[in-house]
């Protein structure tokens, strides 16, 4: 669905934070060395960073709140389905999309 979702598994019945982000969910990527940070493939509706808040903001309810979007794939045009992040540190990830069989490095600002 469009909805990316955090879950405590030690509790299973409901999630502990969603949030919608439109177009489909369709791959979820933590951060390699920043752990609030979640990198979103959403197929018809681009690419989101997402920002977990650490284990303090989802115990105190804030959970997932959106830090940016990258759509230089174009929406509904591409379909947004691999993403990851560079190693080393920096706030930089690799996209792609299927239609067009793009790839796209950018960085978080």
């Amino acid at each position: 669905d469009e909805t990316a979702r955090l879950w405590d598994v030690r509790q299973l019945r409901a999630p502990v934070s969603e949030l919608g982000l439109g177009g489909g969910v369709w791959r979820l990527k933590w951060h390699p060395e920043r752990a609030d940070l979640l990198l979103a493939a959403c197929m018809h509706a681009g690419f989101a960073v997402l920002s977990s808040g650490g284990a303090e903001a989802a115990a105190g309810g804030e959970g997932l709140s959106l830090v940016a979007r990258y759509e230089a794939h174009g929406l509904g045009g591409a379909l947004g389905y691999g993403a990851d992040w560079a190693h080393g540190g920096a706030l930089a990830a690799a996209t792609c999309s299927f239609y067009d069989r793009a790839l796209h490095a950018w960085t978080l600002e």
